[in-house]
């Protein structure tokens, strides 16, 4: 990353990101019954490694995961891209995907702020960029170390609770029946 200044960061940044759930997903049109998981990648990190949700299976159109990741994400990373697919007799079957700009929990300088808890909504596009459902997300930048590039030792940390273009988050307002365990999704500012 390049200041003005010529100054490059030569960090990388552990990031834990929160799957809570996702809303009103369809397959052609038609709502989904089940099997919906999500994947997480942190975009230009050369390791590229995913991570994946359990599959909830009674969730269906809006499929409730509450998992987090701890994810190694490089200075040079402009997005974490969520997917959330749906697993059938054929295979999986990609629903939707939203790419979560590192700039939606950065500062001014896009270094990522440590230690603020980011509730985030994305809108989800499908295979042809149409809008299908979206996925509410929990982001944290925990602290920066370092090495430069990521590193590709980093193993993802589970928690388990009961493409390019203009992408806007928008704080998560809970409604009464949605199963968020605040424990797990509490603020430790």
């Amino acid at each position: 990353m390049m200041f003005s200044s010529g100054v490059t960061l030569n960090t990388c940044h552990d990031v834990e990101i929160g799957v809570i759930s996702a809303e009103q997903l369809t397959i052609n049109g038609r709502p989904i019954k089940n099997k919906a998981f999500a994947t997480v990648v942190a975009g230009g990190c050369p390791n590229l490694k995913s991570y994946s949700t359990r599959i909830d299976e009674e969730g269906g159109h809006c499929p409730c995961w509450n998992e987090k990741f701890l994810v190694n994400l490089a200075s040079t990373s402009r997005y974490i891209l969520v997917e959330v697919h749906r697993r059938g007799s054929s295979g999986d079957k990609i629903v939707g995907r939203a790419w979560i700009p590192v700039s939606d929990f950065s500062d001014e300088y896009s270094v990522p702020v440590a230690n603020r808890l980011h509730f985030l909504s994305y809108r989800l596009r499908d295979t042809k960029g149409l809008k299908n459902g979206i996925v509410n997300v929990s982001i944290r930048v925990l602290s920066p170390t370092e090495t430069s590039p990521c590193s590709s030792s980093s193993s993802p940390v589970f928690y388990s609770g009961s493409r390019p273009g203009m992408v806007t988050g928008f704080p998560v307002q809970l409604h009464a029946g949605t199963a968020v365990n605040q424990e797990e999704f509490g603020s430790r500012a």
